[in-house]
């Protein structure tokens, strides 16, 4: 915190995010690892799992509001790190994220 306090919007103040895990079923969660591109304000997020034994991927999307982007990080599996994964969609078209009933299709 500033010794001023803060002042304005929170983007100069606030960056990226961080994500939890929990190992007993949902009862205690701990931060696992926190993301940031430039320490971009990230607004709105989305995760979800690959579920199958050859694909145990993590992914966790969040809103870059200073760079007007969806930034989308992956973690081989449950217990990985987490890597930027945005650049290597240039080549995926069938990605969309959808906030507040607008389509945004990263290619």
């Amino acid at each position: 915190m500033p010794a001023g306090g803060i002042d304005g919007p929170l983007n100069s103040y606030l960056g990226g995010a961080c994500i939890a895990r929990s190992t007993d079923g949902g009862l205690i969660f701990g931060i696992a690892q926190c993301v940031s591109s430039n320490n971009d304000f990230y607004d709105g997020s989305s995760m979800v799992a690959a579920g199958s034994a050859y694909d145990r991927s993590v992914f966790a999307a969040f809103r870059d509001v200073d760079q007007n982007r969806i930034d989308v990080w992956r973690s081989p599996n449950d217990t990985g790190q987490f890597q930027n994964a945005s650049e290597s969609l240039v080549l995926r078209k069938n990605w969309i994220h959808v906030r507040d009933g607008d389509a945004v299709t990263c290619y």
